[in-house]
């Protein structure tokens, strides 16, 4: 659990070092005399917490699977933790590092590749793995961190803004660190990711279809009809996924150390049971 709980912790705090002096200048913004801010709707100040809790989930549950199944490495878990603070640093520094059409696009990508390295008939090297993992966590991290930069709200509402992300981020690391080893048996946390990621990308999407513009609704219409099916594929791969992991076994427990599963094999009839 420690482990679990300390690279979230790290990165809320270097999230919060280096957000600082920006927040302090946003704050000295002055709303203009006779203007009244416009607070943010319920469905935004949920699509923060989303947003910011997704790639939380994905941060720790890619460093699970990578260094648990794929490569037992020491220190390997800094890699994710400096890619998913890059990410945020990116989208937060400017909108010119988040190209979202690139990035809708090298997600849906990502999300393939992991798919193919989840399969249990994958047989990808060692080294393959790795990138596909770490590459789709920062892919889907900037995805997930420039749609919340472009949802953030005017200066004088920043204070709710960041209280709600840091709460998600948090909520992420929660659920991964202490809730799914309580209530799942089995490694669940990056599927679960991959499908909320995906969610979250067709309401961004649904949501900007309908505030937008009739020159950029048509594409938004477009890039959500393709992430539709891309949802809908996904939702069914990792259902099989998950039958799969649940084909023949007697018994299945989960501890600290891993996932273990005991199922019935019959033996062929020329050998015969040791001991």
């Amino acid at each position: 659990l420690v482990q679990l709980l300390t690279p979230a912790a790290l990165a809320g705090f270097l999230l919060w070092c280096l957000h600082l002096p920006s927040m302090r200048a946003r704050f000295d913004v002055k709303t203009p005399t006779g203007s009244i801010p416009v607070s943010p709707g319920v469905g935004v100040r949920v699509l923060w917490f989303l947003l910011a809790a997704a790639p939380s989930v994905l941060l720790l549950a890619v460093t699970n699977h990578v260094c648990l199944d794929v490569a037992t490495v020491p220190f390997l878990w800094v890699v994710p933790l400096a890619l998913y603070l890059v990410s945020f640093i990116f989208c937060f520094e400017g909108e010119r590092w988040y190209a979202r059409r690139l990035y809708l696009l090298q997600a849906a990508v990502s999300l393939v590749a992991v798919l193919v390295a989840l399969g249990e008939a994958s047989g990808l090297p060692v080294t393959i793995q790795v990138a596909i993992f770490f590459s789709a966590l920062f892919v889907l991290s900037m995805v997930c961190h420039g749609e919340l930069a472009r949802l953030k709200p005017d200066p004088g509402q920043l204070t709710g803004f960041y209280l709600t992300v840091s709460a998600g981020g948090a909520a992420g690391g929660v659920f991964v660190g202490v809730i799914a080893p309580r209530v799942f048996s089995a490694y669940v946390e990056l599927h679960a990711g991959l499908a909320l990621i995906t969610v979250l990308v067709l309401g961004v999407l649904a949501r900007d279809s309908w505030d937008g513009r009739q020159s950029s609704r048509k594409s938004c219409v477009a890039a959500m009809l393709s992430w539709g099916v891309m949802a809908v594929g996904l939702l069914f791969v990792l259902g099989r996924m998950a039958e799969g992991t649940r084909r023949d076994v007697i018994d299945v427990s989960r501890n600290f150390y891993g996932v273990l599963r005991v199922w019935d094999e019959t033996m062929p009839e020329s050998q015969e049971p040791v001991g």
